[in-house]
């Protein structure tokens, strides 16, 4: 699903785009060693019913020269109201795409591993890559969205350049 009209392909006119929310939230996270974090975090949309829970366990192996890296998993979970909006097909969507109505209750909605590397090029500036395997779980995986117009697995990838002030 994608965030405006451009992004919905196929399914453009037939689902409402996501407009933009904001979230706010904390997380708590622990240090059980100097290289393994276990944390969360709460976040609630300003402007919507959403809220979502992500829970993570983070390792630090070793550096390989400078190129410093992290495995993390991870597991994140929507209530109904946020499901619903991503997840969710209405009665006028659902006969527009020719699939059941989907109204998805609270429920876990991805488990993932990352895997981050960054090789410092200065003090200050350095390159990120980031390579994401998830798997959406429950009620998402099950959405007719999903299943016919989707996957489960979710795969994404970034490279950043980053610089540190």
């Amino acid at each position: 699903m994608g965030a405006s009209s451009d992004d919905l392909g196929s399914l453009r006119g037939k689902i409402a785009s996501l407009p933009p929310r904001v979230n706010l939230g904390g997380y708590l996270e622990w240090q059980l060693t100097p290289r393994i974090d276990v944390g969360g975090s709460l976040s609630h949309d300003i402007n919507g019913a959403g809220a979502y829970l992500k829970l993570y366990a983070e390792m630090e192996p070793p550096s390989i020269g400078l190129l410093e890296q992290s495995v993390a998993l991870r597991w994140q979970a929507m209530n109904a109201p946020a499901m619903n909006r991503f997840f969710g097909v209405s009665p006028q969507a659902a006969q527009a795409l020719s699939v059941p109505a989907w109204q998805p209750g609270a429920d876990g909605q991805l488990a993932a591993l990352e895997y981050d590397l960054f090789l410092p090029t200065s003090r200050r500036t350095g390159v990120a890559l980031v390579l994401v395997y998830g798997r959406l779980l429950g009620d998402a995986a099950d959405s007719p969205l999903v299943t016919r117009y989707g996957s489960r697995t979710q795969l994404s990838e970034s490279l950043a350049f980053v610089y540190h002030l």
